[in-house]
């Protein structure tokens, strides 16, 4: 693992949420063969419709200390959790504010959640299980499976 300050992580922090880094003009329009005000036009144009949300940057877990990905299924059970009135929304909101999870999906089928997580390891993901997930309520079931080898992880869409 790479020895990060506090500015490093505050940096890698803004990059991957978006905020500061994007793609150069220049660069595009030459990959492109396109003037660079069209490439900047057509950046801006994107961005404003929504349809570019962001430039993060991708950063390798194993080097900042969140190396281990772990893929979790849970089984909710509504009557219990929902008997107040509370929207399945609240539920996905209050998982979604744990930072180790990166991304969280309500599925159809045997599960009513999937989660993507990256952690340091497995204790880590014992303290975030028993703390964080569990505490939440109304959990039937939760399986978690943990990724040994990552052949391809990639936020891309293909187009």
């Amino acid at each position: 693992m790479e020895k990060l300050d506090a500015t490093d992580r505050e940096l890698l922090k803004l990059l991957q949420k978006g905020d500061m880094c994007k793609p150069g003009s220049t660069k595009l329009a030459h990959r492109l063969k396109a003037p660079i005000t069209t490439v900047h036009s057509k950046l801006k144009r994107l961005e404003k419709l929504g349809v570019i949300k962001g430039y993060p940057a991708a950063v390798d877990g194993k080097k900042v200390g969140a190396g281990l990905t772990i893929f979790t299924v849970l089984k909710v059970n509504y009557a219990v959790r929902y008997k107040s009135g509370e929207s399945i929304r609240k539920f996905g909101e209050e998982l979604s504010r744990i930072p180790e999870v990166l991304e969280l999906h309500s599925c159809s089928g045997d599960w009513d959640y999937l989660i993507k997580l990256k952690v340091k390891d497995s204790d880590d993901y014992a303290r975030i299980g028993s703390e964080m997930i569990l505490p939440l309520g109304g959990i039937e079931r939760m399986e978690s499976y943990i990724a040994y080898i990552t052949h391809k992880e990639s936020s891309a869409v293909p187009l």
